[in-house]
């Protein structure tokens, strides 16, 4: 019996395809047995890394925006302005490290290594910070006051 070059064509196919299903079913197999209940440990290091940086710096970028976009009249209360300005402030110096040292002193005493590893990871992005954006321009409002 002769085969044409598509029927060959098509014989192949079914038996990659035949391949993948058994390989994929053992696969499902596997992950059935290896994947605990709940939240994985990447779950756990991001979510311990994203809490302080996303509270910390979304709070200051959140009163930033309102800042910037704020009209400031005649009626404009003194008192909005001082809260948004501590906010701002308040988010990304202590809002943001505190958050971050208290899930790790949490997760070190529950014995929960990837979340304490998200944890110290948002204390460098945070050390990061400070030297590179915070202390610069600390410095700059300081000693440029007059002249800017």
């Amino acid at each position: 019996m002769v085969l044409f070059w598509y029927e060959e064509f098509l014989l192949l196919i079914e038996r990659i395809f035949l391949n993948y299903q058994m390989e994929w079913f053992e696969v499902l197999l596997l992950m059935d047995k290896t994947i605990p209940e709940g939240p994985s440990a990447r779950e756990k290091y991001w979510l311990a890394f994203s809490i302080p940086v996303g509270v910390g710096f979304g709070s200051s970028l959140v009163a930033f925006l309102m800042l910037s976009n704020l009209t400031i009249d005649e009626n404009t209360s003194i008192v909005i302005i001082l809260i948004l300005t501590s906010v701002f402030h308040l988010g990304h110096i202590a809002l943001w490290p505190l958050l971050a040292v208290g899930l790790f002193l949490r997760e070190g005493a529950s014995g929960n290594h990837a979340s304490r590893k998200g944890a110290l990871l948002a204390l460098k992005c945070y050390a990061i910070w400070m030297v590179i954006v915070v202390a610069p321009a600390a410095w700059l409002a300081t000693t440029m006051n007059g002249i800017v």
